[in-house]
């Protein structure tokens, strides 16, 4: 996850899954933290593969954003 700042988008911290699966479907829930009330941002979410022996793929940053979101410089 990314937030706004005054240097452009920062680190905010990582997601976290919780995988599901039942009847062959495989659901994962995606979260992370928040610190309500710690101020406000705009956060992005931000997804790249990674492939051992080849590295990281592309960073895809979403184009749809939370904005104006009251969680602070850092997740919990």
């Amino acid at each position: 996850m990314w937030r706004s700042s005054y240097r452009g988008e920062v680190g905010y911290g990582g997601w976290v899954y919780s995988p599901h699966s039942s009847n062959n479907l495989i659901v994962q829930h995606w979260s992370i933290g928040c610190n309500y009330g710690m101020g406000q941002y705009n956060y992005f979410p931000v997804m790249y593969g990674w492939a051992v022996g080849a590295g990281q793929g592309p960073t895809i940053r979403s184009e749809n954003a939370i904005d104006d979101a009251h969680c602070g410089a850092n997740p919990p």
